[in-house]
């Protein structure tokens, strides 16, 4: 899962890494999702991007638009009353997407990218049983949400956790605590 896909890089980098696996991509903004689908377009038959944002409850959300600033879209619960363009987009708790993406088939994820600018604390504190189907997941964090907190949060829901030596305010949660500490290593 490529949480916060923005123009769909991430997703055409794994889909070229990862020949056989099956990639979904969610990004909160239209044109960007559009852009997304545009550059997955090569690996349409096993990559998908879904408009919205990760948030922990189902509903609808709220962001700011600025024209030339299309990544770093924070959602909010409420409308902004900044100078900017307020749009909405449908708001999808992990639980929801993974039975969206896979329906009864309940997968086990292998890979989590999350970067929803500001979310995650919130998304890895609630409404978070999807987290015992994932084996690694990385989190990119954002506004204050630090490395100690988001290793302690991960470690909360089963993972052994540690701070990306390799990618500046990123953590990595591992389901294998041999293998995570081989890599910490």
């Amino acid at each position: 899962l490529d949480l916060g896909s923005n123009i769909g890089c991430t997703m055409a980098h794994l889909a070229c890494v990862y020949p056989r696996a099956s990639i979904v991509g969610v990004e909160l903004d239209g044109e960007n999702a559009r852009l997304c689908r545009k550059n997955i377009s090569a690996w349409s038959d096993r990559c998908r991007v879904v408009e919205g944002a990760v948030w922990p409850e189902d509903g609808q959300v709220h962001y700011e638009y600025e024209s030339g600033r299309e990544d770093g879209f924070v959602a909010t619960s409420g409308p902004e009353r900044g100078t900017k363009e307020s749009r909405t987009a449908p708001a999808l708790s992990i639980n929801t997407l993974l039975d969206v993406a896979f329906g009864d088939a309940s997968p086990l994820i292998d890979y989590i990218k999350m970067d929803i600018e500001g979310a995650e604390r919130d998304v890895l504190r609630r409404n978070a049983t999807w987290a015992a189907r994932v084996k690694c997941i990385k989190v990119e964090l954002h506004d204050g949400y630090s490395e100690q907190a988001c290793i302690a949060d991960l470690e909360s829901l089963g993972f052994d956790a540690w701070a990306d030596s390799n990618h500046a305010s990123c953590v990595i949660g591992l389901r294998d605590s041999t293998t995570s500490r081989r890599r910490r290593a």
